[in-house]
């Protein structure tokens, strides 16, 4: 439209408003944004007021003379919420306002507001002192007194973070529809969601009206102390006594007992149960409980997830005291030791139990404490102490074997001891001076030890106790778990009996318990004893201690670990220093020898560190490949290299001819790194200090590389490289093992090692005249036609093995020697790296072949030789003098021995024994070197084991569902134990300490009984949770097998010792976190506390609710249902509907043969069918005595 449209015309004056538009986009009124700095303002002025009134102060800051006691504000309590509060008490500091050691100290400035000086004068003057801290009062809604300092941020004028209208928990249970945005007490909540009380207590209506069914609100890990209230309020009398507040009728709330909490803790539990009864809520919210449970018990302050065993004791004890109707204790005597051997058994428990009653008289005592019966003998002079204990909960434990076996195989790493036959061309005549091994017993490869073990003994103990029996340092073995799989039967039947496939995974390294090594600890059997298959592999690194001369030792840790280059470099060439030479010639004088690889390993960190200085490069043309290297990266760390690569070509591809020394470039690839993170570096960084010599910056690793190495056996190959294209039928079979390098060998020398240690799985041509039955067994398994082939090739492979380890350590001597010789300042020695690899690589080039196997490299993921995509594809391990094994291989490298056949033709005649071959269509006839090696078993220290159960018991028996009934429990809580002598029992006959023999029985039995399962298995430094499922009965459990003979509950199996279940606590999770449900059996009850105490099996006979007609009841009355909740589309209320759906429900369960059992999970309850009662996860178990004392149902209820 136009101007004149609108009726606007010139002369005619226009108010509009506009908005102005932010760098984000949101439109900002300036109207509405000067009304939020007005508000901001008035706040801001009336926090300063508030903190001026709070110290005592008057609006201009003067010492004002209203008191400020009894004034309403908002306090923030120790859980983080907000509460209306009262000033009740202040405390004022004891200097004047304004004097500070005799200066006029500054008022604080740090308000919005100014304050003059003549505010500061008259402060002065006045004489009077500020108010430091307050004493506010949280009132009845959570019981709690505190000083809060007056410049707290806790305070806060009163309405700003709590409502206006705070109402009581008893007007506001009258409302039903209050608004969810606040809740009961005020404290302010977000709306829709979880921790909203509010909407969950005013949207939940209870679904069983009369039968309980009210859940209580989560207030921060308090499932505990939900569970155990719900099972106390389903307890006959203590719920009857609760609700209908009978203490106050009879006296018995005990207000001045000193071990109570005044009575409080009885009259809010009363007062929380009232309103569960009411049958008005679906949830509850316990804050005024929780508060005082945290006021009265200060081991449960805060939100940490506690025990709900332990909260139950702490409740029935505050319970018994609160309603102990002994207001003044006497002094009871103990019984008179002379008096009790004299006097029968039952006559002394009676007189214990009325000593007991006359401090200690309540309902607690009345319906919930029973009497055991303590028996210790002593087993010197048969002495026997009779004490009677009271007990209102019996911790019964599991039968639990205390010891875990485990069949430990201990795989020892090859040497000439335990292979003489691969190393009997080796002459051994140079003396071993020195070596870190543990073992004191070589002759051995594979031996079993079975050893038992504490499930809660550390692991370390395990290794030290393997140490002891086997000579291995427990610091050179790493625990291992196995898993044995089958071999295919085409591949299977080229290898020898009982080489099936052994996988292994390392076990964590770190101290734990025992009981983490089994194969599931979370499901292990804590009550029988099954065996554990664990291996232990010595480390196949044997560590030479090389003597050093006395000046070289002076001076070699310093050498070693010091970052300064100059002690053995210059700008002109390396030179070497007296004391670092010396050093370098007792290394060399011991590193290649005849025991090397055979016996011991040299650690080469210090010749490497050598090696890369003699090997700098003084000119851009004088890069050497494989030269080890500190490199700095783009963050500043430094790590250790080697040249990988030397181009001449810059990143263009273009050939650079001008100034080779400048332009030459080479590429680091970082240790235990992916290729992908390797740099180019040229000439200039290695001048301006980017690139430095080995270990000048960097730490040498002090953990070897580790590996493992797998046997593998190829069926359908037609040529070698078909092994690493992945076009292959292959199988892995045989022990895996793990295999340890120095991280600056050279990956010749690391090769070397990998043929020394796969020695120890060829097979041996003299079976025959070894003396294990292993070997007996083989020798006469071998009349097969191709057995003499078989002895013939691994003679073959014996002598390949030996020359081959020979050529390797000898050339990787020979380079350390050359190398070292480029430092001497008159050395014409020409350092020619691609000539002495090209001399390896040709004799190599006449032994690998007649290896057994071909040693490769691939990933972990792509074993059976398919391509992996990684970091590299299988390939040929490189038998290299340039490459470290450090830098070569990575934490996902593995090495496998692909196994080659030994064939026969046709005509079953030898072929020539020159070589063998690499499966060539493999057929029938062929086999493999392979043998697995003698295994020795040691003798059996299981003790522990049953007659019935042997070392190699794996059947499935063993392995079934972990149940035991409760009786078991029972019996072992029965049991006879010996008392260690650090327990401390004092024997009155004998005067000393003995080893008392204990045995505990039940004398007395109480009309409720709590049974808890002791799940949580302690030691002094590790934990456990036993998960074993318990099978307990819902009616019938019949105590009177496990009281004593001379009781008289003994041998009576009327319902005077008969128990039915009412209640139990679950708790489900570990030991680093849980959470607590519960069922309880719904019985019903009124408000008032009016509950049927006769025993039925269903609850039924209520007669409490309101008759509906038939068309409001639902379609099914025999089977209970929650209601839904919902709207209709008229809109009509839920509440409404809920109500008389609930009311349903409560008919339908009287009506019902079946019981009703609720589950309680927090504010959620549902009903769930009995059979789901009995779980794994019992801890906390309730049963009602079936005929109750007649004594309690005359004090604690009445009759219509």
């Amino acid at each position: 439209g136009t101007i004149e449209s609108s009726g606007l015309s010139d002369g005619m004056e226009v108010m509009f408003e506009y908005s102005l538009i932010g760098k984000d986009g949101a439109l900002c009124w300036p109207r509405e944004a000067a009304a939020k700095a007005g508000r901001a303002r008035r706040l801001a002025d009336e926090d300063n007021l508030f903190r001026l009134m709070l110290r005592g102060l008057n609006e201009h800051g003067s010492p004002s003379d209203d008191s400020i006691i009894g004034t309403t504000v908002d306090a923030m309590d120790f859980t983080g919420r907000w509460y209306p509060a009262e000033i009740v008490e202040v405390e004022r500091n004891k200097r004047k306002v304004g004097l500070r050691n005799g200066s006029v100290a500054q008022v604080d400035r740090s308000e919005s507001f100014e304050v003059d000086e003549d505010i500061e004068k008259s402060t002065e003057r006045s004489g009077m002192v500020e108010i430091r801290r307050v004493k506010v009062d949280f009132g009845e809604i959570i019981g709690l007194e505190e000083w809060i300092d007056a410049e707290s941020d806790r305070l806060a004028v009163a309405g700003r973070f709590t409502s206006d209208g705070i109402k009581s928990l008893e007007s506001h249970d009258d409302s039903v529809a209050a608004a969810d945005s606040k809740s009961q007490n005020g404290t302010v909540r977000k709306s829709g969601g979880s921790s909203n009380d509010s909407s969950v207590e005013n949207g939940a209506v209870c679904p069983f009206p009369g039968y309980g069914g009210c859940g209580l609100v989560n207030l921060g890990n308090t499932c505990y102390m939900s569970v155990a209230l719900q099972c106390l309020s389903y307890m006959p009398f203590i719920r009857a006594y609760l609700l209908s507040c009978l203490y106050k009728t009879t006296g018995d709330l005990n207000r001045e007992n000193p071990l109570g909490t005044g009575g409080k803790i009885l009259e809010e539990l009363s007062e929380l149960m009232r309103q569960m009864w009411s049958g008005k809520y679906g949830a509850r919210s316990p804050t005024r409980f929780r508060a005082l449970l945290a006021k009265t018990r200060s081991q449960f302050v805060g939100t940490e997830q506690q025990d709900a065993q332990e909260l139950l004791n702490a409740l029935i004890d505050s319970l018994h005291e609160d309603s102990n109707r002994i207001k003044s204790k006497p002094m009871v005597p103990p019984l008179d030791d002379a008096w009790v051997k004299k006097s029968d058994l039952e006559r002394v428990g009676v007189e214990a139990w009325r000593r007991f009653l006359r401090r200690n008289r309540s309902i607690v005592t009345d319906t919930i404490m029973g009497q055991v019966l303590n028996r210790v003998l002593c087993p010197s002079c048969g002495h026997s102490s009779l004490n009677f204990d009271p007990f209102n909960m019996l911790s019964i434990p599991f039968p639990a074997v205390t010891d875990i076996v485990f069949r430990c195989t201990l795989v020892r790493r090859g040497t000439a001891l335990n292979c003489p036959a691969l190393f009997r061309n080796k002459n051994l005549n140079h003396p071993l001076k020195s070596t870190k091994s543990g073992s004191t017993r070589n002759e051995a490869i594979i031996e079993v030890y079975i050893i038992n073990m504490p499930r809660l003994a550390d692991v370390g103990d395990l290794k030290h106790r393997l140490e002891q029996r086997s000579g291995v340092a427990s610091d050179r073995m790493r625990l291992w778990k196995a898993e044995k799989a089958d071999v295919s039967h085409r591949v299977g039947r080229k290898i020898p009996i009982g080489a099936s496939f052994v996988k292994i995974l390392a076990l964590s390294n770190k101290e734990g318990p025992c009981v983490q090594l089994v194969k599931q600890p979370e499901k292990e059997d804590a009550t029988s004893i099954v065996m554990h298959d664990i291996y232990s592999f010595e480390d196949t690194l044997n560590i030479r201690v090389i003597p050093t001369s006395q000046e070289s030792e002076s001076n070699q840790s310093d050498e070693l670990g010091s970052g300064d280059d100059d002690t053995v470099a210059s700008e002109d060439g390396v030179q070497l220093q007296m004391s670092y030479r010396q050093r370098i010639q007792d290394d060399l004088l011991y590193y290649g020898d005849n025991l090397e690889c055979f016996m011991v390993d040299t650690d080469p960190a210090f010749i490497a560190r050598a090696v890369s200085r003699c090997l700098w490069p003084k000119n851009g043309s004088d890069f050497k490949l494989g030269l080890r290297v500190d490199a700095i990266d783009q963050r500043g760390h430094w790590f250790p290299g080697s040249v990988v690569e030397i181009s001449d070509i810059n990143g263009d591809g273009e050939v650079l001819t001008k100034h080779v020394e400048l332009s030459r470039k080479v590429r680091l690839h970082f240790d235990n790194f992916s290729s992908k993170w390797d740099e180019w570096y040229d000439f200039n960084d290695f001048c301006n200090g980017q690139v430095t010599p080995l270990y000048s910056h960097s730490t040498p690793r002090i953990k070897p590389t580790e590996v493992i190495v797998y046997h593998r056996l190829g069926s359908t190959a037609k040529k070698a490289s078909d092994v690493a294209s992945g076009d292959l039928d292959a199988a892995l079979f045989g022990q895996a093992f793990c295999i340890q390098f120095f991280n600056e060998w050279s990956t010749a020398r690391a090769g070397a090692h990998i043929l020394a240690q796969a020695a120890r799985f060829l097979r041996s041509s003299k079976l025959a005249a070894s003396p294990s039955s292993t070997a007996r067994k083989l020798s006469k398994s071998d009349s097969t036609p191709g057995s003499d082939r078989l002895n013939d090739a691994s003679d073959l492979a014996s002598v390949a093995i030996t020359d081959a380890i020979n050529v390797l350590v000898e050339s990787e001597l020979n380079y350390i020697k050359r190398a070292l010789s480029q430092g001497d300042a008159d050395s014409n020695d020409d350092f020619d790296a691609a000539a002495m690899t090209s001399s390896l690589s040709e004799k190599l080039g006449s032994v690998l072949p007649r290896l057994p196997f071909d040693v490769r490299v691939c990933s972990v993921d792509s074993l059976l030789g398919k391509a992996s995509g990684g970091d590299f594809e299988e390939t040929s391990f490189p038998f290299s003098l340039v490459r470290t094994v450090g830098n070569y291989l990575n934490t996902r490298s593995a090495i496998v021995l692909h196994w080659r056949n030994v064939r026969l033709d046709k005509t079953g005649k030898k072929k020539s024994p020159r070589s063998l071959d690499v499966s060539v269509d493999c057929n029938d006839d062929a086999l493999v070197a392979y043998m697995n090696p003698d295994t020795i078993m040691h003798p059996d220290e299981s003790v522990h084991l049953k007659p019935e159960q042997s070392v190699d018991d794996t059947s499935e028996k063993s392995k079934s569902t972990l149940t035991m009934d409760i009786g078991v429990c029972l019996t072992e809580f029965c049991r006879e134990q010996k008392l260690p002598l650090e327990d401390g029992w004092y024997c009155p006959k004998c005067k000393d300490f003995r080893e008392g023999l204990q045995s505990m029985s039940l004398w007395l039995l109480p009309d409720i009984l709590t049974l808890h399962v002791k799940r949580f298995n302690c030691s002094a430094r590790w934990r456990e949770k036993i998960s074993t499922k318990i099978n307990f009965p819902l009616t019938g459990l019949d105590m009177s097998q496990w009281c004593d003979k001379e009781s008289s509950a003994y041998g009576n199996a009327g319902g005077h010792s008969t128990y039915d279940l009412i209640g139990v606590v679950n708790h489900l999770g570990g030991m680093t976190g849980g959470h607590y449900v519960a069922a309880c059996k719904a019985t019903p009850c009124s408000v008032d506390g009016s509950e049927e105490l006769a025993h039925n099996f269903n609850g039924a006979g209520s007669n409490g609710f309101a008759v509906i007609s038939p068309e409001s009841m639902l379609d099914d009355q025999s089977v209970w249902r929650l209601p839904g909740l919902g709207k209709d589309k008229e809109g009509s209320t839920v509440i409404q509907q809920s109500r008389v759906a609930a009311s349903a429900c409560s008919r339908a369960v009287s009506q019902s043969s079946e019981p009703l059992w609720l589950h309680f999970d927090d504010d959620l309850v549902e009903p769930i069918p009995p059979k789901a009662v009995v779980s794994e996860m019992a801890y906390v178990l309730f049963y009602r005595r079936r005929e109750l004392t007649p004594s309690n149902i005359a004090r604690y209820s009445t009759l219509d």
